[in-house]
């Protein structure tokens, strides 16, 4: 309000004003006394709920790591004893090759199935190479002889049942908890059969019974490294639970119950813990809570009591809630707006972008057929039978090589709305490159411009064939568009490591720096005008870059001034 201005309604002094706001003071600092010392009652019966709540969690706990406890001690023996019972049998039979026989193999596949894939068995030759049961070959899957698994068995005071340091196979690229055992009698040149527990497996149970959001359960070696925790974390994995591992161990055994409160220095929280020693094989299970998560329900219960002692002093007025529900309602149509203008907004763009597409897309292709037909009327007469037929038949196939070219344009519009599933399959390259080459044949030939084909046999890529042949036809639309007579435009397509690469090479104009990265700029796009005054949308590589990040791809451009360009893409397996 300007100084200049009359106060009006509220804003004006009322006579006797001043007393009534003096007893609405007097009335309010009696309410506040009233609510401080309601709150006092409340924070004291809340914190006696408090220590009532952490006591059932840590009987929680407690009974949580006595079942993983009983768990662990179940797996880890029944690898023992398959252990022992397959080192027996091999030394029963001297001449079975273990990578081979195939009683062998039934026997470790049946200990497989009972264990529900959880836990694998493989072997080490005397050398330190890897072997799967069964084998492929002869020749070791890798070298393995770094390994502590392996290195253990070589040691006296370590050689015998050992659980090892957790690994990331070099084979399969998992975490595992392997467990190796010596061979006696050394079949096949095998010198240490282990059992290897596939942690992402483990996990699952784990997973489904720790205490959530944010629970751990940590299974951790005798000498405090630990070798499993659930979520999983990898950096812990190998680690040592504790600097000082004899003050730990002396702590843990002086609880009796095996339950306390620390700061975990695995994530840095203050955590309950409840712990259970295994005296065979020597593990222990710690299964945790964040203590901030067992809380929470007691914060929320607290901060409610409170809100009702307030409420008990200060009611809300009718106005006041009127008001708040007027607000809202406000707020809900006004979110409700904005999202059917974003959701025009977005429906008006696709529009654009799918009008500059078919202008973009079909230009060639009916300009093609434009040629044919133009040659076709001028030089009719002139023309023999055969001539003429070659001419409609290629008509005939550039009028319906442009019909499905729109049929394909209207699908990419429903997936621009969500409507169009997109659905990868491995689908062979060539037939689809030859199919889009077709498409601009008479544009490119029209210009003198050679279009080649170097796809690698049988190749085959990952991918929505109808979404890549949008990407082929718009690499070659650009590809022709900026080459000159005399030009060549090569496709070519071969196998990467873990998918295909794509390649279209033209020898044209080529592009700057700049332009380049004008390609990769936020959505932007702008066009040039091709070697024979082309006009075109800008949209081409938008799209391709759109499609080719659909898939799990990347596109890559290198373009020199003068030139030419090359614009490879790769798709992902």
């Amino acid at each position: 309000m300007n100084p200049s201005e009359e106060p009006t309604g509220e804003a004006k002094r009322q006579p006797g004003e001043g007393p009534k706001s003096g007893l609405f003071f007097g009335v309010l600092g009696l309410g506040l006394l009233s609510c401080i010392l309601i709150i006092g009652l409340i924070v004291l019966q809340s914190f006696r709920d408090r220590e009532e709540l952490v006591k059932r969690e840590k009987d929680e706990l407690a009974r949580m790591a006595e079942s993983v406890a009983t768990d662990t001690v179940n797996m880890f023996g029944r690898i023992r004893f398959f252990l022992e019972t397959a080192d027996y049998w091999l030394s029963q039979n001297p001449e079975a090759d273990p990578r081979f026989d195939p009683a062998f193999i039934k026997l470790v596949d049946a200990f497989r199935e009972s264990m529900r894939d959880r836990v694998d068995i493989r072997l080490v030759s005397r050398n330190g190479g890897l072997f799967h049961i069964p084998s492929e070959a002869r020749n070791a899957l890798a070298d393995v002889s770094d390994r502590d698994y392996y290195k253990a068995q070589l040691l006296a005071s370590t050689r015998g049942f050992h659980i090892s340091d957790p690994v990331l196979s070099r084979i399969t690229n998992r975490w595992g908890i392997p467990i190796s055992y010596p061979l006696s009698s050394r079949n096949g040149g095998m010198s240490v059969i282990f059992a290897v527990i596939d942690m992402p497996i483990l996990d699952e149970p784990y997973e489904k019974i720790r205490p959530k959001p944010n629970g751990s359960i940590i299974l951790i070696r005798d000498d405090g490294l630990i070798l499993e925790r659930t979520p999983f974390v990898q950096n812990v994995l190998g680690t040592r639970i504790a600097s000082d591992m004899a003050a730990w161990w002396s702590h843990l055994r002086e609880t009796p119950d095996g339950i306390w409160t620390l700061h975990a220095l695995t994530d840095n929280e203050d955590r309950i813990v409840a712990s259970k020693i295994i005296d065979d094989p020597r593990l222990v299970v710690s299964v945790s809570a964040r203590l901030g998560d067992v809380l929470a329900p007691w914060f929320a219960i607290l901060w409610r009591r409170i809100l009702i002692a307030v409420l008990m002093v200060a009611a809300i007025s009718a106005i006041s809630s009127k008001l708040f529900f007027a607000l809202h309602s406000l707020e809900l149509a006004q979110t409700e707006l904005r999202s059917n203008m974003e959701r025009l907004a977005r429906s008006d763009a696709m529009k654009d972008k799918l009008f500059s597409v078919i202008a973009h897309d079909l230009r060639g292709p009916i300009g093609g057929m434009a040629s044919l037909l133009d040659t076709i009327s001028t030089d009719r007469e002139g023309m023999s039978p055969e001539e003429l037929g070659e001419l409609l038949e290629a008509l005939r196939a550039a009028s319906q090589n442009t019909t499905q070219l729109l049929e394909n344009l209207l699908d990419w519009s429903l997936s621009q709305r969500g409507e169009l599933p997109f659905s990868p399959a491995h689908v062979l390259v060539y037939p689809i490159a030859e199919e889009c080459a077709g498409v601009f044949g008479l544009s490119a030939s029209g210009k003198g411009i050679t279009v080649e084909l170097a796809i690698e046999n049988g190749l085959e890529a990952r991918a929505d064939s109808e979404l890549l042949k949008i990407i082929f036809r718009n690499l070659l639309s650009n590809a022709v568009k900026f080459s000159v007579r005399g030009d060549r435009v090569l496709v070519s397509a071969s196998k990467a490591e873990g998918g295909a690469r794509i390649e279209v090479r033209d020898e044209g104009l080529g592009m700057e720096r700049s332009q380049i990265e004008a390609l990769y700029g936020s959505g932007a796009v702008s066009s040039r005008r091709g070697t024979a005054n082309e006009r075109g949308s800008g949209l081409g590589f938008v799209l391709c870059k759109e499609m080719v990040e659909l898939h799990g791809g990347r596109i890559e451009v290198e373009s020199e001034t003068g030139k030419g360009s090359a614009i490879s893409v790769f798709l992902p397996d």
